[in-house]
């Protein structure tokens, strides 16, 4: 298992299996694991599984894997990438009632810890779905030449990854920093630490070296990796094309691929420190982005 400690639901039915000698039934099954999770059941975590259920785990076959959210792809005008992959096998718009219900279960579930695992991890990837349409906004505004436009709608979207950090990090399981030292912490002198802190850091961005192929393979959505590494490359595109508006030229699309891998490898290769623990209210949060967002992703889907 490539990728673990993500999406308990498909650990925990998989393991269920281990013990029946016949077939489960998902409908019977879900309800169990939300009263295992939760403490108890009520009709508004019901509605919420019931569309997880029909949504992103459905098992659809128009991409064989999950989707990746474009924030997590190397800067480009396109909605897609080699590595980050951005097709749906649902409609974003159907995933939102899973989120109003998740809401609406705080006041009768939020001391539970498995709820607010999963309401910042719902919440999470409703942001990371608006991404794609709030991209197409900037590119069209570049496209046609609108400084302003361009401006108003690269700056929500780099808004956008700063507020999905702040959700994150009031999850121990979504921070970079507890990644990062444990590797250090396998390391007995300050090259040793030094290289497994490298190799952690190279494993969830670039897969090898400045010119490595695979650099976006992972697409870790973490506090700490998002606000310090795929906003900082977002910023510097946006830079570019800001640049290039602003003197009526073509942005050199291939000489920035060039100079943001060498930056890529810097970060790797960098030794800051992250947070170990998370801070602030998962609740809180989610109420936040929730109140701020839910309008305006709603309507990005009409």
């Amino acid at each position: 298992m490539e990728a673990i400690e993500q999406n308990p639901v498909l650990y925990e039915l998989m393991t269920a299996n281990t013990w029946q000698d016949k077939p489960i039934n998902p409908d019977e099954w879900i309800k169990e694991y939300q009263l295992n999770r939760y403490g108890h059941i009520n009709k508004y975590t019901e509605q919420a599984w019931k569309v997880l259920r029909n949504t992103v785990y459905s098992g659809g076959r128009i991409i064989r894997d999950g989707s990746e959210s474009i924030i997590t792809g190397r800067p480009t005008l396109d909605s897609i990438t080699v590595w980050t992959r951005t097709t749906f096998n649902y409609k974003p718009k159907d995933f939102l009632p899973a989120w109003d219900a998740m809401m609406k279960a705080v006041p009768a579930c939020s001391n539970s810890d498995g709820f607010r695992y999963d309401l910042v991890d719902v919440t999470r990837q409703v942001l990371a779905n608006y991404a794609l349409p709030l991209q197409s906004k900037w590119v069209n505004a570049y496209r046609q030449k609108n400084i302003a436009g361009f401006k108003k709608y690269s700056g929500e979207y780099l808004q956008l990854i700063s507020d999905m950090d702040a959700l994150l990090a009031t999850r121990k399981d979504f921070l970079l920093g507890p990644w990062l030292a444990d590797a250090r912490n396998q390391g007995y002198t300050t090259y040793e630490k030094d290289l497994y802190e490298r190799n952690a850091r190279d494993l969830v961005t670039l897969w090898g070296d400045a010119n490595s192929p695979l650099h976006e393979y992972s697409c870790r959505q973490w506090s700490g990796l998002l606000n310090d590494f795929y906003k900082v490359r977002w910023d510097k595109f946006f830079t570019l094309l800001e640049d290039a508006l602003q003197q009526g030229k073509e942005a050199d699309l291939k000489a920035f691929d060039h100079s943001i891998s060498q930056w890529e490898w810097q970060w790797v290769n960098s030794h800051k420190s992250y947070p170990l623990q998370p801070s602030g209210s998962s609740v809180s949060q989610a109420n936040i982005i929730y109140n701020k967002y839910r309008k305006l992703i709603g309507a990005a889907y009409e």
